[in-house]
């Protein structure tokens, strides 16, 4: 018998996650871009990318992350929906910070 709480409520591939695949892959092509071809080094571009893929797990798992904060924090817990949407925007920030970062330091680009 299938436990009720392993089946998911909701599609895998919701526009979020889908998107936040996309904006993955933009910045790690823009890291490759940025660096060159020639002197590309995938230990730099996992520096690139390391807040990006925190950012994308903020957005695809806000309440497993909000659980798991549960967990660590001790005894003083607050309920409520408003930490699983503050870590999903906050996803959302961090997933673009790249990009942000980017535009700031290179404004002939835009």
């Amino acid at each position: 018998m299938i436990d009720p709480v392993e089946i998911p409520k909701a599609p895998f591939w919701t526009v979020s996650r889908f998107c936040s695949v996309v904006i993955v892959a933009a910045e790690f092509r823009l890291a490759s871009l940025l660096v060159g071809a020639d002197q590309f080094d995938p230990k730099i571009a996992s520096f690139v990318l390391a807040p990006s893929l925190i950012g994308m797990l903020c957005i695809w798992f806000p309440k497993e992350l909000n659980r798991l904060r549960e967990y660590v924090g001790g005894e003083q817990v607050v309920e409520g929906r408003s930490q699983q949407e503050l870590l999903y925007y906050a996803g959302w920030i961090v997933l673009f910070l790249p990009f942000l970062l980017w535009m700031l330091l290179n404004p002939s680009a835009i």
